[in-house]
């Protein structure tokens, strides 16, 4: 999309289709391009996850097809392979704990074999049914999701909703055990 828009203002530009009055700059569509935010895509957070005020910091990012998938496993290959600042140890751990939720529908083969290694371990969970206006988008069943990642990975924990999954990320994660807490999946 994004190589599309600058394609066009160079048709714009080129063509003198503006008659000379507020032409496009490039150096403007640039920054505009540096400027976005788009929340659920590669986004830092840290989630507020109960009344005693405990923290989570995730990563959290739609993931919700296979191209997505891999772009997210570009970036947390890059985080496995940083260099863990709290880790003084020679070998530092590159174990993930993702917390994934699906929609229904959705075939999940070959989505996350590049994202999900033999060690991390993943809290599969649901969100809530009845999204405003979309009645037909409905949360996959989190038993057929372990079943389908149960070749990528041993650790799998289901959880009833996205509340619990928190917490129980936050528990076992207590000690920093893991590199990173990744929350992917579908958009909803």
């Amino acid at each position: 999309n994004l190589s599309i828009a600058l394609k066009v203002i160079e048709i714009i530009n080129s063509q003198n289709l503006l008659n000379n009055s507020n032409l496009i700059n490039k150096k403007d569509a640039i920054n505009g391009v540096l400027g976005v935010k788009w929340p659920g895509r590669l986004q830092e957070l840290e989630i507020t996850i109960s009344k005693d005020f405990k923290k989570l910091p995730v990563l959290i990012d739609g993931a919700h097809n296979i191209q997505a998938a891999n772009e997210l496993s570009k970036c947390v290959d890059d985080i496995r392979s940083s260099e863990s600042a709290t880790n003084t140890e020679s070998e530092s751990n590159n174990d993930i704990l993702f917390i994934i939720g699906l929609t229904e529908g959705k075939n999940i083969n070959g989505m996350f074999d590049k994202l999900i290694k033999r060690n991390d371990t993943v809290i599969i969970s649901k969100f809530n049914e009845g999204i405003d206006g979309m009645p037909w988008i409905k949360p996959k069943d989190p038993i057929s999701i372990r079943d389908e990642l149960k070749k990528l990975t041993g650790n799998l924990i289901i959880e009833s909703n996205i509340e619990k999954a928190l917490e129980k990320a936050y528990s076992l994660n207590s000690d920093l055990k893991f590199k990173k807490i990744v929350i992917c999946g579908s958009l909803y």
